[in-house]
């Protein structure tokens, strides 16, 4: 819309864009009072001199007066004009109704004594006997009149009607609420992104950010700030609306207004006035309010501005009060936005910190939020800006640190957090020595016990380094079976020995094998495999005895199974190795079986019941064995080692890359590359 277009809004929360026809509107959640009992009080309240949308007859009996061309488009219609006894009944002319609130009626009039508009603000006559709305409507007037500010709407005049009814005067404004700007910008409406750009926006904020940092150094707190109650004017003007339940300090407080002319704002218990979605936890919680509280729903306008979509999503009051209290994590609201635009993460950091759940993590004033944003604006003045957000960055990296080593109960999840807002402070300020430090402390001496969410990764990289083993294992054992021909070849003396001797190694084979497809593989599975691999070995002990082949076969076996298995593991193989080497030697002793060794003048003998050596044979099958053991044995520890290599290189990388955060000096320091 053009400046010269002269069009106002039709209301805060009007769903129309520009001049219409009036319309009757349902308020939503965004317009309410909200009571302690999770009930909403719908109110629509209305501020100043701007048209709103709906419209009721009033009972005034004063005729309107209507210039013959008045042709504004903003009024909505002929109403009868409203004039008070105090006051010249000549002076002011009306024009016709700009619309109406849930507790007062807003008109247009001339004042023909200086020749300009104003628009008067009218309690609704069925409040008119209502202490409680006399006074809200009377002390919006007051404060308002007393905020001598650029951006809040000066008030002319208060008094009654004829009847009794307070009203007040004030300066008649043009422009369009920051609700409808952010709607129709949200529709992608080519017109209106041209003319509210993102950086005429941001400057409109920095402006609202002064006049709450003035308000507040006046003593007045607004608890209402949100879209809706900011106007942006065809001219540059911006204006800070809706002061009806402004709090207001009195003078041993720190307030600065005159307080015998604004009655106290008496609230029933466990009532809570405001807007969801812009309340600050503690207003919800019911505590003491400072001017922080209207940070926070800065704050929250912030980042509708930047990403087109509130911070609380529209809900029933309970769960936008429940989201506010309990789910405030300002990157991952703005993730969940749908093709959320590009926010630079100056920004989406200024949003974080006035945003905080602890008031004390936010702003300390509105002025120190209109720095951050105003030295974003500014382009080469926003160093200090930057500087301080690293700064309160690092100092809570520092105090996460501390807890997590002095033992808090979420101790990884405090490393975490330090290491998040220590990695912040070095992006915004790589020369702050605070985060440097907290960072190489963080670096140097992670968390003794490792994270959950880690410990789950590390299991499953760990389950998949067993299924290699396992595969590698199986493989070994099928393996054994390319001697057959060779056993074919020799010939047996006792082919159900030798039938036996192949049955154990294929039996192996297959455990390993479907153990490898479990998914995870338990390490009490792993444990039983490493068993039944050594005792698969034992009918070996029959070929030339417990003494010779055998000992070789379970020594090349040995290795690949203890690197896959734990302490207790080590100790069952260690067991299941000497069993595997012994059974034959006692099955001998027994005399169950043959003696495999004899000794005749000195010499030794060694004989075998399974096969029928000559000296060829006995020569060439204890070659090719002793080749295929060699062989089987490096490939299977050479995989396993060849994982951990790979492992080992990637913890290097990663532990690298994390150095490179650090200064040169420090990277090599504070036992960064130490062994261990």
């Amino acid at each position: 819309m053009s400046p010269s277009s002269g069009a106002e809004t039709l209301s805060p929360d009007s769903q129309d864009d520009g001049p219409a026809a009036p319309e009757t509107r349902v308020p939503g959640p965004r317009d309410s009072h909200v009571t302690g009992s999770g009930d909403t009080e719908l109110t629509g309240r209305i501020s100043v001199g701007f048209p709103l949308g709906g419209g009721r007859v009033s009972d005034f009996p004063e005729p309107m007066t209507r210039a013959e061309d008045d042709d504004d488009p903003t009024l909505l219609g002929p109403r009868p004009a409203t004039s008070s006894s105090e006051m010249d009944a000549e002076r002011y002319r009306g024009r016709g109704v700009l619309g109406e609130g849930g507790m007062g009626e807003v008109r247009l009039y001339r004042d023909v004594h200086v020749g300009r508009e104003v628009a008067m603000k009218v309690l609704l006559p069925e409040f008119a006997d209502n202490a409680t709305k006399r006074t809200r409507f009377l002390r919006e007037a007051r404060i308002q009149a007393q905020l001598d500010h650029p951006c809040v709407v000066p008030v002319h005049e208060i008094g009654e009607t004829r009847g009794g009814i307070p009203f007040f005067t004030m300066k008649r404004v043009r422009g369009h609420t920051l609700s409808s700007i952010l709607r129709r910008r949200s529709r992608h409406d080519a017109q209106t992104l041209e003319e509210f750009s993102l950086k005429r926006l941001l400057h409109a904020f920095a402006q609202v950010c002064l006049a709450v940092d003035y308000a507040h150094s006046r003593g007045v707190i607004h608890r209402d700030l949100k879209p809706a109650n900011i106007m942006i004017g065809d001219f540059g003007e911006v204006y800070v609306l809706d002061w009806g339940i402004a709090r207001v300090l009195g003078a041993a407080d720190g307030g600065a207004l005159d307080t015998r002319a604004i009655e106290d704002l008496q609230t029933m218990s466990g009532t809570l006035l405001g807007t969801p979605g812009y309340l600050a936890p503690e207003q919800i919680r019911g505590e003491d309010l400072d001017g922080r509280a209207d940070i926070f729903a800065l704050g929250a306008i912030l980042f509708e501005i930047l990403t087109g979509s509130a911070l609380i999503a529209e809900a029933e009051a309970h769960v936008m009060l429940t989201d506010t209290l309990h789910d405030l994590d300002v990157h991952r609201r703005y993730r969940d936005v749908p093709d959320a635009p590009a926010v630079p993460h100056f920004l989406m950091e200024i949003v974080g910190l006035a945003t905080a759940p602890n008031r004390e993590e936010r702003f300390e004033t509105a002025r120190e939020l209109h720095s951050g944003v105003q030295s974003f604006l500014d382009g080469d003045q926003w160093d200090e800006g930057r500087r301080a957000a690293a700064a309160r960055h690092a100092a809570a990296a520092e105090r996460a640190r501390l807890r997590a080593r002095e033992g808090a109960a979420d101790a990884s999840g405090t490393y975490a957090e330090a290491m998040h807002r220590a990695g912040m402070a070095v992006a915004l300020d790589p020369d702050s020595e605070q985060a440097r430090r907290t960072l190489v402390e963080l670096i140097a001496r992670p968390p003794a016990k490792l994270p959950p969410e880690a410990r789950l990764t590390l299991d499953a990289r760990r389950d998949a380094f067993r299924r290699v083993g396992m595969k590698l294992l199986a493989l070994g054992r099928f393996a054994w079976l390319l001697c057959a021909p060779l056993w074919v070849w020799v010939g047996f003396q006792d082919i159900v020995l030798g039938a036996l001797i192949a049955a154990t190694a294929m039996t192996a084979g297959v455990v390993h094998s479907w153990a490898a497809m479990q998914r995870p593989i338990p390490m009490s599975l792993v444990r039983f495999t490493a068993v039944v691999q050594l005792l698969s070995i034992i009918p070996v002990g029959f070929v030339l005895g417990p003494y010779f082949l055998l000992p070789v076969i379970v020594v090349a076996s040995v290795p690949a199974l203890v690197l896959n298995v734990d302490a207790v593991g080590r100790r069952m193989v260690v067991a299941a190795s000497v069993v595997a080497i012994a059974a034959p030697a006692v099955l001998e002793w027994l005399g169950l079986f043959p003696a495999s060794y004899t000794v005749v003048d000195g010499a030794v003998h060694i004989g075998s019941p399974v096969f029928a050596f000559d000296e060829v044979s006995l020569r060439v099958f204890l070659l090719l064995s002793c080749i295929l053991a060699t062989i089987v044995s490096v490939r299977m520890v050479g995989g396993i080692h060849d994982r951990l290599t790979r492992a080992d290189d990637e913890l290097y990388r990663q532990r690298w890359l994390l150095q490179q955060l650090l200064p040169p000096d420090e990277r090599n320091g504070r036992g960064l590359d130490s062994e261990g």
